[in-house]
């Protein structure tokens, strides 16, 4: 069918940021330092500790980082054809890239890195994440139309885009680290 007044939210490189919030890393599973519970647990119970960071979570953060301060500089050029435009946009999607390949290498069984305890537990966090959000914009009043890795579509009322984005920030008040849902926009 066809729908009108549509918000369509987005989380923010969910994968990388999932690895990030929790700590996710081969090194850090069943560490010593922490107790059941002061270490981050996943829905599927592999523990992650809360104390150390991990190699794969420090990478990827300094990666997003950048990828950030990069995206600040585009905003700031006008002219989109540009040398400059052009190679600095190509930068930020080599760093999204890699940011976001992440979860593929540490699910790769041939891999250095291989955790598959890793793996199942960023897919299982972002589906909880995913599941909360919709859920709690179902009770927000909003009708969910569609759901699926990282994003969701909502239907509002007329007029009712404040409503979508008190909601938003709602969500993310509850998110733990670098987790953040983003109003890719209306519809």
């Amino acid at each position: 069918g066809l729908y009108e007044n549509l918000a369509v939210l987005d989380f923010r490189s969910l994968y990388p940021s999932i690895i990030i919030s929790h700590n996710v890393d081969p090194s850090t599973i069943n560490c010593d330092c922490c107790s059941q519970e002061e270490s981050f647990v996943s829905p599927t119970g592999a523990r992650f500790c809360a104390k150390r960071k991990g190699v794969v979570p420090q990478m990827i953060e300094e990666v997003l980082k950048e990828r950030q301060a990069i995206k600040q500089k585009l905003k700031g050029i006008k002219d989109k054809a540009s040398n400059e435009f052009r190679e600095l946009d190509a930068n930020q999607w080599a760093l999204k890239i890699l940011a976001n390949s992440t979860y593929g290498y540490l699910v790769f069984s041939r891999s250095r890195w291989y955790s598959r305890e890793a793996g199942e537990s960023i897919t299982a966090w972002a589906r909880k994440y995913i599941q909360d959000a919709m859920e709690q914009a179902e009770k927000s009043g909003f009708n969910v139309l569609y759901g699926d890795t990282d994003s969701f579509f909502i239907q509002y009322e007329e007029g009712g885009e404040e409503k979508v984005r008190e909601f938003q920030k709602a969500v993310n008040k509850n998110l733990p680290g670098a987790m953040e849902l983003e109003l890719e926009d209306f519809y």
